[in-house]
C-alpha cells in the first residue's frame, strides 16, 4: 500500500512538472502572440498613422485620363439617370464615410472608343502609384490618399452613342 502512494505521488510530481512545463510553454506562446501584436499594432500606428500626414490635394493635381476633355461647370452629356445616379452615391457616401461636406467636382468627355474597363485600370495605376488606395469599387471605385480625403471615379455613358462615356471625378473630405 505505501508503494501504491509513493507511486502515486510520483505521478503526481511528474503530472504536475509535466503540467508546469505545458502551462510556461503556454506563457510563451501567449507572451510571444502578445508581442507580435503589439508589433502589429505599432505598424499600424505608425504604418497608416503616418498617411494621416499625407499630403491634402486639389482636383488639379489628380492625373487626367489622356485625351479627356473638361466640361463646363454642370455640363453632362449623359443621361439624367446617370446624373443622379452620381448625386445618390455621393449622398450616400457621404454617410458611409462620414465626410465633412468638402466636396468638388469635375467632368470630362472621354475620347470616343475608351472601354470604361480601360478607364478604370488606368486609374487604378496612376492613383496607387501616387499612393491612394481603393477603399470601395462597384460600379464606381472610391479611392483615399490617407490626409482625410476621398476620390471617387465615375465613368458614365453617354445618353447620344454606346461609343462615348464621361469621366466624373469628386474629391470629398
Amino acid at each position: 500500500m505505501a508503494a501504491l502512494y509513493c507511486s502515486i505521488a510520483i505521478l503526481r510530481a511528474v503530472d504536475t512538472r509535466g503540467a508546469r512545463d505545458r502551462i510556461e510553454r503556454e506563457m510563451q506562446s501567449l507572451l510571444w502572440l502578445c508581442a507580435r501584436m503589439g508589433a502589429l499594432g505599432l505598424w499600424l500606428a505608425f504604418g497608416l498613422g503616418g498617411c494621416a500626414n499625407a499630403p491634402r490635394v486639389t482636383l488639379d493635381q489628380i492625373p487626367v485620363y489622356p485625351g479627356a476633355l473638361p466640361l463646363a461647370s454642370g455640363e453632362y452629356a449623359a443621361s439624367v439617370s446617370f446624373v443622379n445616379f452620381v448625386m445618390e452615391q455621393e449622398a450616400a457616401l457621404a454617410r458611409n464615410f462620414k465626410w465633412k461636406g468638402a466636396h468638388t467636382k469635375v467632368v470630362f468627355r472621354l475620347p470616343t472608343g475608351n472601354k470604361p474597363e480601360e478607364v478604370r485600370s488606368w486609374y487604378f495605376e496612376k492613383l496607387t502609384a501616387l499612393g491612394w488606395r481603393s477603399v470601395y469599387s462597384v460600379a464606381y471605385t472610391v479611392y483615399t490618399n490617407g490626409a482625410g480625403q476621398y476620390l471617387t471615379v465615375y465613368i458614365l455613358a453617354s445618353e447620344t452613342t454606346e461609343e462615348e462615356h464621361e469621366l466624373v471625378l469628386t474629391l470629398n473630405e
